[in-house]
């Protein structure tokens, strides 16, 4: 914290005659200032015979009913000037304590304009332990100056037409300690220094009508400080320029009107290079939370609870945030945008009214820069458990339960998106909701969603991946759906989907199954619209791209289908495409284990299909296992499933090199237009 260097009289009086005393004078309505001479009965005459600088004016317990101008010090002595000058309250002792008002409206006072004020001050000032108030002005109205200021102990109070007070200069350090401003009309604190720094430390404002604090200046600093229950904001912040810094500390705000802490470019349209902010609270005010914005932002220990709007809005070009607690506010829990990066670890955003956490930079036509996501945990809201877009999206450790959206508790979307450790449980829609280019979903859980996993990509790989209880269907063609996966290339190993209606459904970008799944939604009346078209721009970006990447391997390896109620493994690939099912489990679901919905060829070797006779199909009699709908069963396509395994499939039941597939000649037409598409999505339905 910077700390301006004042002469205190008492101080320099105690050390005897050999040290150079500042001069000082007292003022007391009294006449008798405890014996200090000289004394004055007003503070007007102590400050116009206060002198030569730095000189110091110690003021009695006592209302002085006076608007008194500062910039009269020494002017009724002989060549006197004004320069720094001290003015502190005193107790009856001289010692320094408060005590002392300054109040015009008080009765035998002008009955008009602010306690203390000044015009270009040419020196310092500390103003220690004073209340003021003012009838039709501000408590303290301080502007033009460039030197430092500090306010200590002062009470700004019942200013009914003005600022409780106001320090406007054009340079120099402001400080402000354990101060409070109460009841005042407009901001119970306005402080700005257009080239110098602002410091605020333990003072509050309560119950103003406008912001509790309005501070404008290049580099503020914020600790242990206050904004409560004023009309306005709590705190409302603006830079000069480009290039300053914002630090906070141990700050908060509750039940403000408008926004708790706002960060506002007023004046230039500038940005604070660096935020840095620890341990703040936000609650109940009516607006957001807190925005706050700087070019690069590290914020950590924050807590925003039942606020209006956003409970925290953070922003810049790089942000890290870390240690939220964000719960029941009124349009997202956190949301966090940033141009280059945003990371954010530790952070738990429950029963939000939108989305709990909202990350990325979803501006332009392609979303950019990169998202961290770690250990997050978003629960009951009534959007998105977790939206990020951005070019990269790394998630890891995130939980998403009880979320009441029908388009995605996690959902990540970019070019490269991969997500570990995963958990989406009890969600109204799709659990997780990936899309990207490049996709990877590894180590993860989704149970008791309506629809567990929708995968969209180019490529994508997924492993040590659940999908569990997902479902019933209400007429979308993924609700119920273990896994949704449309990619031209993928990867499927040791990932298990059961006790869904539909284990596994693979579809083709440009096929109308994939128009089921739309590009996630935020509410009409959602501050995250700019999301929604991200979400759109990567869906629309990944189905005009379909074509123009080759079909490469689709493989799932070692995973099991079980119990699922309506089908296995449905696949709705396009009839020129390839795919391999090996060394997996297909048990106990119905009424088809593999069903192909075109004229694909499968290679479906070194499977269990539930029986030690291997699937029921009319080419293996004997066969009483899951059921392979192909078009020798009455389906379409070609599922090539000899040899099978006779137990459960183990690793080493599935070969390291499979031979090739001798793929049979299809009759005429084998390959699917888009009517037959159309025809197999329809059969998706009705078999449910």
């Amino acid at each position: 914290m910077r700390t301006l260097v004042f002469t205190f009289g008492l101080s320099l009086l105690a050390l005897g005659s050999g040290a150079q005393a500042a001069a000082v004078t007292w003022a007391d309505g009294a006449g008798t200032c405890a014996g200090n001479s000289p004394c004055f009965t007003t503070l007007a005459a102590a400050v116009a015979n206060s002198g030569p600088a730095p000189a110091q004016v110690f003021v009695f317990p006592g209302t002085y009913a006076e608007s008194v101008d500062l910039g009269t010090m020494g002017s009724a002595l002989p060549g006197g000037v004004a320069g720094n000058l001290s003015i502190i309250s005193v107790d009856l002792s001289g010692q320094p304590a408060p005590g002392a008002v300054v109040d015009p409206g008080a009765s035998g006072g002008p009955g008009t304009g602010a306690a203390l004020f000044a015009t270009g001050f040419p020196g310092t000032l500390l103003i220690d332990g004073l209340e003021v108030r003012s009838p039709d002005d501000s408590g303290v109205s301080l502007t033009g100056g460039d030197q430092g200021v500090r306010l200590m102990r002062l009470v700004a109070s019942n200013c009914v037409a003005g600022n409780g007070i106001v320090v406007a200069n054009q340079a120099g350090v402001l400080e402000v300690d354990d101060s409070q401003a109460v009841l005042n009309f407009n901001s119970g604190f306005f402080l700005g220094s257009e080239t110098g720094t602002v410091e605020v430390n333990g003072s509050s404002a309560e119950r103003n009508q406008g912001p509790g604090f309005t501070i404008v200046a290049n580099d503020v600093v914020i600790d242990g400080s206050r904004a409560d229950f004023n009309g306005q904001e709590g705190w409302l912040v603006t830079p000069f320029s480009d290039g300053g810094a914002l630090t906070l500390n141990g700050v908060s705000a509750q039940g403000n009107a408008e926004d708790g802490f706002f960060v506002l470019a007023l004046i230039t349209q500038g940005i604070f290079s660096t935020g840095t902010a620890t341990g703040l609270d936000f609650r109940g005010n009516g607006t957001a939370g807190a925005r706050i914005f700087a070019e690069t932002l590290v914020a950590s220990q924050l807590v925003a609870e039942d606020n209006g709007d956003s409970g925290l809005f953070v922003g810049g070009r790089t942000v890290q945030v870390s240690q939220v607690e964000a719960h029941r506010n009124g349009d997202g829990g956190l949301v966090a945008l940033a141009e280059l990066e945003v990371r954010l670890d530790t952070v738990s955003a429950h029963d939000n009214t939108g989305a709990g956490v909202a990350a990325g930079f979803p501006g332009g036509s392609n979303p950019g820069g990169s998202v961290f996501v770690n250990a997050v945990s978003a629960d009951g809201n009534t959007e998105q458990g977790v939206l990020a877009a951005a070019a990269t999206v790394f998630a890891s450790q995130v939980t998403a339960v009880g979320n009441q959206t029908s388009s995605g508790a996690i959902v990540l979307g970019g070019e490269l998106v991969e997500g570990e450790f995963l958990t989406a449980q009890g969600n109204q829609g799709v659990g997780l909701f990936l899309m990207g280019d490049d996709l990877a979903l590894r180590d993860s859980l989704s149970t008791g969603n309506v629809t567990g996993v929708a995968a969209v990509a180019l490529r994508a790989v997924i492993e040590r991946t659940n999908a569990s209880l997902n479902g019933p269907g209400s007429g979308n063609l993924v609700d119920g759906v273990g896994f949704g996966v449309s990619s031209r290339r993928f990867e499927v190993q040791d990932s298990t989907s059961e006790l869904n209606e539909v284990g596994w459904l693979f579809f083709n970008l440009g096929a109308p199954l994939a128009s089921a799944l739309e590009a996630p939604v935020t509410s009409p009346e959602s501050d995250l619209g700019a999301f929604d078209d991200a979400m759109a721009t990567i869906l629309a970006r990944l189905q005009a791209s379909d074509g123009a990447v080759l079909a490469g391997p689709r493989t799932i390896l070692t995973s099991r289908t079980l119990s699922n109620s309506v089908a296995s493994m449905v696949v709705a690939l396009p009839g020129n495409d390839r795919l391999r099912v090996s060394c997996s489990d297909f048990v106990s679901n119905g009424p088809s284990g593999l069903e192909l919905q075109t004229d694909l060829v499968v290679d479906a070797r070194y499977n269990y299909w539930g029986d030690a006779n291997g699937p029921t199909h009319p080419g293996n009699p004997a066969g009483s296992g899951d059921l392979v709908l192909d078009g020798p069963a009455g389906g379409m396509g070609l599922a090539s499933w000899d040899p099978f395994l006779g137990v459960p499939a183990a690793a080493e039941d599935c070969p390291a090199v499979v031979q090739p597939l001798e793929v049979p000649v299809l009759p005429r037409g084998g390959l699917l237009l888009l009517a037959v598409l159309l025809a197999s999505a329809a059969v998706v339905v009705m078999r449910r």
